[in-house]
């Protein structure tokens, strides 16, 4: 399916560069990856590992250690394959 941009341009409906109404060197201007984006991956990874840090001592003292093996066995393969999606998609 082909539609009309403004720049008169067709563009294939079936890309995301057409679906958004995009040239496809326009479409790879927009998702560039810079440096802003890098910030975030880094702060983002830093919260969590300073989430971990902080948190996990206090909830095994409180809940018991069973209670994060468990919550562990049932976590990890879950944010497993959310990740995978996250990355195929």
């Amino acid at each position: 399916m082909e539609i009309a941009s403004n720049k008169g341009v067709i563009a294939d409906a079936s890309t995301p560069a057409g679906r958004a109404g995009m040239s496809e060197s326009e479409w790879r201007e927009a998702i560039k990856f810079d440096s802003t984006d890098t910030g975030w991956v880094i702060m983002s990874i830093g919260m969590a590992i300073g989430a971990g840090i902080v948190f996990l001592p206090v909830q095994v003292g409180l809940m018991g250690l069973w209670v994060f093996l468990l919550s562990s066995v049932i976590g990890y393969p879950a944010m497993y394959l959310f990740q995978r999606l996250f990355i195929n998609t």
